[in-house]
């Protein structure tokens, strides 16, 4: 059943402010939302813990080979007895014997007490055997400072006629054909650094290598390699910092994307329930309008009239509201007649005799009361809220 009651000026000035106090809070908590989600994310962007790498020393390595070969009276090096590495090509059948040397520097960042330890092995090796021929005691020299310089002076020299007797032997015992053979001269090195705040140990193995070839294009020749050898390293110590204040900030983040979003999903369900209603349909207005009354309501394709008596007159009474004219037809018995007059009028008959009893109503007063209906019960739900 409609109620006909009708919204005050009042309220209805109440129920605008307070849609523009929510659309106002609507806005708020969006931009509250967006702004959350932009400080968790940059919040986000930031590690809880950072390693920090002090550096606490650095060093190099360099050792370099250096020689000398003595020739054979030749006609390829014409007056010339002997032959520097990186002069020439040393061939075989020419050279006699190679002296070599070897200089070493340690070059540290900061000044510290270095020792250095150091052995030499000379040796023979082919693809099937290696065969030691000299080695050197190990020697231990100590110094002070950012850099220290080893000159070895006293490696065995390199005879080229005793190395090619022993690959000859070999071949003789073995019945190996060795096409390809060579001199090794390996320095192991054991370095320690000490500074007042770290130590530092490391190896170095520079390896200089004398091969013997032969072949038609070249000859016999001796491909010398290895002579320049160096390496460095960082020594650092990593530290891993935790960052508190990033943790609290994400929690923030945290509380306030929440609240941000509740408040979002609240004011957003108040502006929907807040929202103006679009006018239904002039046939769901009367199909609502008449659903309780249905069983009782007949279609009539016109107006419905009596005929007048000659001594009694019809009298027709309006009623005012729709359930006086339901009570009338209960009591009465009779049923409730309906004719529609577009676009507008919609009006309802009981007839009994020469008595017509009316209820008129439009399309526009039932759209209103619907309306005064449907603010009046939203009303009443936010004041219990």
């Amino acid at each position: 059943m409609f109620r006909t009651d009708s919204i005050t000026p009042h309220t209805l000035e109440r129920n605008k402010m307070r849609r523009r106090l929510i659309t106002a809070l609507l806005v708020l908590f969006i931009s509250l939302s967006i702004a959350s989600v932009l400080v968790m994310y940059n919040i986000h962007t930031i590690p809880l813990e950072e390693k920090l790498v002090t550096t606490l020393y650095t060093y190099t390595n360099r050792g370099t080979y250096d020689g000398v070969a003595s020739l054979k009276p030749n006609t390829v090096y014409y007056n010339k007895t002997t032959l520097r590495f990186g002069e020439g090509t040393f061939y075989r059948r020419i050279t006699n014997q190679i002296d070599v040397n070897f200089t070493y520097t340690f070059e540290g960042s900061t000044p510290a007490n270095i020792t250095i330890q150091y052995a030499v092995d000379e040796y023979v090796e082919t693809p099937q055997w290696t065969k030691s021929i000299s080695e050197l005691p190990i020697k231990t020299i100590n110094t002070f400072g950012t850099e220290a310089t080893v000159s070895i002076n006293n490696i065995s020299p390199i005879n080229t006629s005793l190395i090619q007797d022993m690959v000859k032997a070999v071949q003789a015992d073995t019945g190996i054909s060795i096409s390809v053979y060579s001199t090794n001269i390996k320095i192991e090195m054991s370095i320690k650094a000490e500074t007042d705040e770290n130590s530092i140990n490391t190896t170095f193995s520079p390896e200089l290598t004398m091969e013997f070839q032969s072949s038609r294009d070249e000859g016999d020749i001796i491909s010398i390699s290895g002579l320049e050898n160096s390496d460095s390293d960082i020594i650092t110590k990593t530290e891993t910092i935790y960052h508190s204040w990033v943790q609290s900030q994400r929690y923030i983040s945290y509380a306030l994307s929440t609240v941000a979003f509740f408040g979002l999903v609240v004011t957003t369900w108040a502006y929907m329930r807040t929202r103006p209603h679009k006018p239904p349909k002039p046939e769901k207005l009367f199909e609502d309008f008449i659903a309780p009354y249905e069983e009782i309501i007949a279609e009539t394709i016109q107006e419905p009239s009596v005929e007048k008596p000659r001594l009694a007159p019809v009298t027709k009474i309006i009623v005012e509201t729709m359930d006086d004219l339901v009570k009338i037809a209960e009591i009465l018995g009779k049923p409730i007649l309906h004719t529609y007059q577009p676009p507008e009028n919609h009006t309802f008959y009981v007839f009994d005799g020469t008595t017509r009893y009316e209820f008129t109503t439009t399309v526009s007063s039932m759209a209103e009361r619907k309306t005064s209906i449907e603010r009046e019960e939203n009303e009443w739900e936010n004041d219990q809220n």
